[in-house]
């Protein structure tokens, strides 16, 4: 019998950290995949997911060095230290840089996005494919990237494009803008159709249109390219959570939603004509917009549509593993088992295996806290349970098997009714704490999809579509209508457990088959993964019963529930941090001798490297460039390099000395009829597309090119005379920045006699 073992994880520090393993025995392929905050408890962690790592081995009963293929993604460099310049190293670095693994056993994936490509294909059930993967930021700066797939002879890329992106675009306006925090755009779009009535704010408003050619799609316009991505147009910036109802902002987030479902449309029609392929695969974090999907789906040349239900970097390490699987077995082999019905299955199963999560370190604690409380255990009921959401209750529900991705599937739940519009509000006071425009979402049986919601499909198990409600949803459900006539449902059958029961029982109480559901965890917290976990979380939202399994309890059976949710907290805090120590200790260089002093000296390493790169790398890039170039070519370059590097050089004795052939353009597609043989390009945008394997036919028949700026260069800043100066020194060279300079050098160390070198530098550098 064969066995191997993949294990995928991401070769950077950044949100959703997760690990996955494949374990491919005799060609039949079984996985785990684990989050690392659902672990740690933290919501975007950027943490080394080593607790992940750690369960994941647990999971298969092995250790770390008995897996066969660690496959890795990479930002600019494919390296295990560094993988990128742009990004400062952290603790979670340190101890990805300790792992102890043999360095032999390491491949680096061609790119982020052939690791989304990997989740967006084979766990769909298409022989062949067009994938389109669109997220914020990949591999070498990519935004986007189109490939054309098949069981029988893999993935390909068809074309790839880097810098700018909607999904960039979306993340900056989120932040930036709207003040929404990192991973968070869901909120823009449930922000959006607030603004669809204020049409007049536009003209306060810039374009967020992109120029289209072709697969090519740049919003050079709009914002700076990675790794800069940051906003050029300007717009106002909501400092008050109060104001997000303006007009004004509920426009903005209207706009961008609008422009996003322009490009995916525009790129979903160019990529089924040129893959000649109407089965459509989607991931990346922008399949994660639902709003879109559902117009992707109506599409007359889209036949079939498959959405990756962990979109996100969530599912990065799920296709690193199966990547890393493919490249140690036989082509003969890999084939066989990727068009095995059984694989296909366990791949695209909702939920994970792992069906009792941390249940050896929690032991006996559940059972002890509710024997300590005196709390009554009750039989599973689903009519009971149907009665209680019926009268107003809500429902904390967990299963066994936690959801892969984002969404709450029935597994882990807060049920609701939704008959009354009330109900929306009583969830965010006692539930959820969070933003009235965000709507809740309903799960409905599967068979009466039709009588109550319109789409060009009744199959939504996963949650990431938004079909239209009909008149009776709005009558009959109303708490879980959007102010857009939407919804994003999920749609349940008998494979759906208790869940599904309930909704049943819930039916024949009420006539309607369909309840709220929104996923059981409090504002900023990731979904509740352990049962301890899901007692903590229920007894600190208020909610009125949580069912686990084949057991529920009441909030009104539990006598003292400040003492019970302390009591569930603290030992919640204590097998976090247990966990994470023997994680540390099973898998890494890192043990009780190992000394603070060697992670701080580490973080401080790396943080001078970051701060170079960030201040002054650039700035003597740019001396060398342009001291090293011929005087005598033109360089092109737009206003804003014109200011800065006159600036410089002219502590040099003026820019005509220097660069006295230029001309300005703009920094975008529309100037690239202005770029011209034997040109130095200090444009940043444009120069992406001449490190693009599938833009550069831009510049195929322009000879001599020469280009500032690298595919991983940041932007440069302008020059801040404050950069290198610490307080003391600032205030003294402040006093003197007036002062003519012949004064300053009369007054300096090689004319006075009576100053030194070091008083010299000390007060005027």
């Amino acid at each position: 019998m064969s066995t191997n073992y993949s294990m995928g994880f991401m070769g950077y520090c950044s949100h959703d950290p997760t690990v996955s393993i494949v374990k491919n025995e005799d060609g039949i392929f079984s996985h785990i995949t684990a989050e690392e905050g659902s672990l740690s408890r933290s919501k975007k962690s950027y943490q080394f997911p080593i607790r992940a790592l750690n369960y994941c081995l647990d999971y298969f009963g092995i250790s770390i060095q008995e897996i066969d293929i660690f496959s890795i993604d990479y930002m600019d460099y494919k390296r295990t230290y560094r993988t990128s310049n742009n990004y400062r190293l952290l603790i979670g670095d340190y101890i990805r840089a300790n792992l102890n693994i043999d360095s032999s056993k390491i491949q680096y994936i061609d790119s982020h996005h052939l690791a989304h490509a990997f989740t967006a294909f084979y766990p769909s059930t298409f022989d062949e494919a067009a994938v389109i993967i669109v997220d914020g930021l990949g591999s070498e700066q990519q935004t986007y990237s189109i490939y054309k797939a098949s069981r029988d002879s893999g993935i390909n890329k068809i074309f790839e494009q880097k810098g700018t992106g909607i999904g960039s675009l979306y993340t900056r306006i989120t932040t930036e803008v709207l003040g929404f925090g990192p991973g968070e755009e869901g909120k823009t779009m449930g922000l959006a159709p607030y603004g669809e009535n204020y049409p007049e704010q536009d003209k306060l408003i810039p374009s967020f249109k992109g120029e289209f050619n072709g697969m090519i799609a740049d919003y050079s316009k709009q914002l700076y390219r990675a790794p800069e991505s940051r906003l050029k147009i300007k717009l106002e910036k909501c400092t008050d959570s109060s104001d997000i109802y303006s007009p004004y902002f509920t426009r903005v987030a209207y706009n961008l939603q609008k422009e996003t479902e322009r490009f995916l449309l525009h790129i979903v029609k160019e990529t089924v004509s040129k893959t000649n392929c109407n089965n459509v695969c989607l991931a990346g974090g922008v399949a994660l917009n639902a709003v879109t999907n559902n117009l992707i789906q109506s599409l007359d040349f889209v036949e079939n549509l498959f959405i990756q239900p962990s979109s996100g970097d969530s599912g990065i390490p799920l296709g690193l593993a199966l990547s890393g699987m493919n490249s140690i077995v036989s082509t003969e082999d890999w084939i066989k088992s990727i068009k095995n019905k059984k694989n296909i299955n366990q791949l695209s199963s909702m939920y994970s295996s792992d069906l009792k999560p941390l249940q050896n370190e929690m032991g006996g604690n559940i059972k002890e806290i509710l024997h300590k409380f005196n709390v009554k255990v009750n039989k599973f009921n689903a009519q009971e349970l149907a009665l209680k959401i019926s009268t107003g209750d809500i429902i904390s529900f967990f299963q066994n098997g936690i959801e892969y991705g984002p969404r709450a599937l029935g597994n882990r739940s807060f049920l609701a009714d939704p008959r009354s519009s009330e109900m929306k509000k009583k969830l965010n006071k006692k539930i959820k704490h969070r933003e009235g425009y965000r709507p809740f979402a309903p799960m409905v049986l599967q068979d009466k999809f039709d009588l109550y919601f319109s789409s060009s499909t009744n199959y939504h198990p996963h949650m990431l579509q938004t079909p239209y409600c009909k008149k009776i949803t709005q009558e009959k459900a109303p708490a879980i209508v959007h102010v857009d006539n939407t919804a994003r449902v999920q749609t349940l059958n008998e494979e759906n457990g208790n869940s599904y029961k309930v909704l049943k029982q819930f039916e024949k109480i009420t006539g309607v088959p369909i309840l709220i559901n929104t996923s059981f965890n409090d504002n900023n917290e990731p979904i509740v993964l352990t049962e301890l976990d899901a007692m903590c979380c229920f007894s600190r939202t208020n909610a009125d019963a949580l069912v686990i399994n084949d057991i529920y309890i009441n909030r009104k059976d539990i006598s003292d529930i400040v003492a019970f949710t302390s009591e569930c907290e603290f030992i919640q805090e204590e097998i976090c941090r247990n966990y994470f120590a023997n994680a540390i200790i099973k898998n890494t260089n890192i043990n009780g001798e190992t000394k603070t002093s060697q992670m701080i000296n580490f973080l401080k390493y790396n943080n001078e490297l970051s701060l170079f790169q960030k201040n002054l790398y650039m700035h003597n890039k740019l001396i060398e460039f342009i001291l090293e170039r011929d005087s005598s070519r033109v360089i092109l370059l737009d206003n804003y390099h014109f200011r800065l590097i006159t600036e410089i050089f002219n502590m040099f004795g003026g820019h005509q000395k220097y660069f006295p052939n230029y001309e300005i353009i703009e920094d975008d597609m529309t100037s690239l009829k202005s770029i011209r043989e034997d040109s130095d390009i200090l444009l940043y945008n444009i120069s992406i597309y001449f490190y693009s394997e599938y833009a550069i036919k831009i510049f195929k028949d322009i000879k001599g090119l020469n280009f500032f700026y690298s595919r991983s260069d940041k932007l440069l800043k302008l020059y801040d005379s404050k950069l290198d100066t610490d307080s003391n020194s600032n205030s003294n060279s402040n006093s003197n920045s007036d002062s003519n300079a012949i004064d300053t050098m009369m007054d300096s160390y090689e004319v006075n006699k009576n100053k030194s070198i070091f008083e010299f530098f000390n007060n005027n550098i």
